[in-house]
């Protein structure tokens, strides 16, 4: 799941496909149609991309699906920012919207997110948090390490493992300094 960093090493090694939600291979984790042409998975990659799925129809649907994706015993590599204390839902109501420039020309980077919720009141966002480039990738979230927790068990995950820095990261070969997204691994 966008895993752009370690794509070509497994290609080559694996029969492993790179997806995208926005372009070729396609996999929308709430498309039915999409989560059926990827089963019996033997493991998943899911690098910081579950901070910016859409709240709708529900983040557990995606966990879920991710866990259909896999067959028995498969496991997942995933990480997303994350904190010790609460989890963060910055557009608990997104349903239909759209991100806009702000027209203030003063302020290029400016973008302005307005949305309607599914019981049509109106919603008007600033200050927005993008990863990469502004407007693209927005942060819809931030985890807790207890809602990562419980949205793995949900589905069905065990032997649900937060990687740290200093000794399983080195001990694996993963080196990563970002200590607000660490390595989770999980299993089917």
């Amino acid at each position: 799941m966008s895993d752009s960093n370690y794509s070509i090493i497994l290609e080559n090694k694996f029969d492993y496909k790179n997806t995208f939600y926005h372009c070729d291979p396609y996999l929308d984790i709430y498309n039915e149609e999409h989560i059926n042409n990827y089963k019996d998975l033997d493991f998943i990659i899911s690098s910081d991309v579950f901070e910016h799925i859409n709240p709708y129809p529900g983040l557990q649907i995606a966990f879920n699906n991710m866990y259909k994706m896999l067959k028995t015993g498969g496991f997942i590599i995933f990480s997303v920012p994350y904190n010790e204390e609460e989890h963060i839902e910055h557009y608990p109501n997104l349903f239909e919207y759209t991100i806009n420039k702000s027209d203030n020309d003063n302020d290029n980077d400016n973008y302005i997110l307005f949305n309607k919720t599914i019981y049509g009141k109106t919603e008007v966002f600033d200050n927005l948090c993008f990863h990469e480039d502004p407007g693209s990738t927005l942060e819809m979230r931030i985890f807790s390490k207890k809602s990562i927790t419980q949205y793995l068990l949900n589905s069905g995950f065990s032997d649900i493992i937060f990687h740290s820095i200093n000794s399983d990261m080195k001990k694996y070969g993963i080196f990563w300094s970002k200590s607000c997204s660490y390595i989770i691994t999980a299993t089917k």
